[in-house]
């Protein structure tokens, strides 16, 4: 099932707040799973590591084998660990 092109919108929009400090959050009270490609020359880890202020839930950063298009590349990748992420 896709996004919408409303649910893309907001998520550029929070990106943008958040990578720009234009938006004040409340930390979530839920668990936050990150993924950062190893190839990946984009995204560094304290990029991923900065997630962790926004939850009280717990931050989990997974390093999969792939550059920045994750699902795109290793589709699979991502997915296994969502699933092992989820209880």
């Amino acid at each position: 099932m896709g996004a919408t092109a409303a649910q893309s919108r907001a998520d550029y929009r929070a990106t943008h707040e958040y990578l720009t400090g234009a938006a004040r959050w409340t930390p979530l009270a839920a668990p936050i799973l990150t993924a950062r490609g190893t190839k990946d020359r984009t995204v560094s880890a304290a990029n991923l590591a900065a997630w962790s202020a926004l939850t009280t839930g717990g931050h989990t950063t997974a390093a999969l084998t792939a550059g920045h298009n994750l699902l795109r590349d290793r589709p699979e990748q991502p997915a296994a660990t969502l699933r092992q992420a989820l209880p």
